[in-house]
C-alpha cells in the first residue's frame, strides 16, 4: 500500500510541470504605461561597433549638424494585449534634444502601433512592434508631421498575478525612422536630395499597470 502511495506521489510530481505549462496563462487586458528613454541618433547606418555616423554627403553646402545627437523622452499611454500574441499601443511622448546639439528643441507627439508578444514560461515575455505599424504624429511645435519606425523590441517581466508588468531594452537594437511628409534635412541644406531617413539606438524602461482585465473566460 505504501509503495503504491509513493508511486502516485512521484507520478503527480512528474506531471505537475507539464500541467502548469499547459495551463500557463496568456497576457490579456489593457495596461496603462509610462516611462523614459534616451536615444543616440546616427545620420547614416551605425558602424559595426555601434558608433554613429554622419548624414550621407556631409558636409552640406549649408551644414546645420551632422546627424549625430542624443534625445530623452517620456511616454505615457495604453498597451492592450489581446491574449493571442498580438496587441496594440496608443500613447504620447515628450522629447527633449539638448545642447550640445546645434538645434536644441522640445517636441510633443502622439503615436500608435501594433505588436506581437511571446511568453517565455518563466515569468518573462518579449514584445516586438509589427513592422510598418508604428506611426508617430507631431503635435508641437509643428503639428501633423508623420514619422514611421521599423523596429521596437523590448523584454518584460510579469508580476503580481499579471496586474503589473515591466518592459525595457535589454540589447542595443538599431531602429530606422522615416519621415513621411517632411524631410529631416531639406534639399536646401543638403544641396541635393532631402534626407528622410535616420537611425537610432534607444534605452527604454516602462512600467505597466492593469487597467482593464481581459475576458477571463478566454484568458488561458
Amino acid at each position: 500500500m505504501r509503495g503504491k502511495s509513493i508511486v502516485a506521489i512521484a507520478t503527480a510530481v512528474m506531471m505537475w510541470p507539464m500541467t502548469a505549462t499547459a495551463a500557463s496563462p496568456q497576457l490579456k487586458g489593457t495596461y496603462a504605461f509610462s516611462g523614459m528613454a534616451t536615444c543616440l541618433y546616427s545620420g547614416g547606418p551605425f558602424a559595426s561597433n555601434l558608433s554613429p555616423t554622419v548624414w550621407p554627403g556631409f558636409p552640406f553646402p549649408n551644414p546645420s549638424g551632422n546627424g549625430i545627437f542624443t534625445s530623452s523622452f517620456s511616454v505615457e499611454g495604453m498597451r492592450t494585449f489581446n491574449g493571442d500574441g498580438t496587441g496594440s499601443i496608443t500613447g504620447t511622448s515628450v522629447d527633449i534634444v539638448g545642447p550640445p546639439s546645434v538645434n536644441p528643441r522640445a517636441s510633443v507627439a502622439n503615436f500608435t502601433a501594433n505588436f506581437t508578444y511571446t511568453l517565455d514560461g518563466n515569468g518573462g515575455f518579449n514584445s516586438q512592434v509589427v513592422p510598418g505599424s508604428f506611426v508617430l504624429t507631431s503635435v508641437l511645435p509643428v503639428a501633423g508631421q508623420v514619422i514611421t519606425l521599423d523596429n521596437l523590441n523590448l523584454d518584460g517581466l510579469i508580476g503580481n498575478n499579471r496586474s503589473a508588468l515591466t518592459l525595457a531594452s535589454t540589447t542595443a537594437v538599431v531602429e530606422k525612422e522615416t519621415a513621411q511628409n517632411f524631410a529631416f534635412v531639406p534639399s536646401s541644406v543638403t544641396g541635393g536630395a532631402p534626407i528622410t531617413e535616420r537611425y537610432r539606438i534607444c534605452a527604454r524602461a516602462r512600467g505597466l499597470i492593469l487597467m482593464q482585465p481581459g475576458d477571463k473566460e478566454h484568458d488561458d
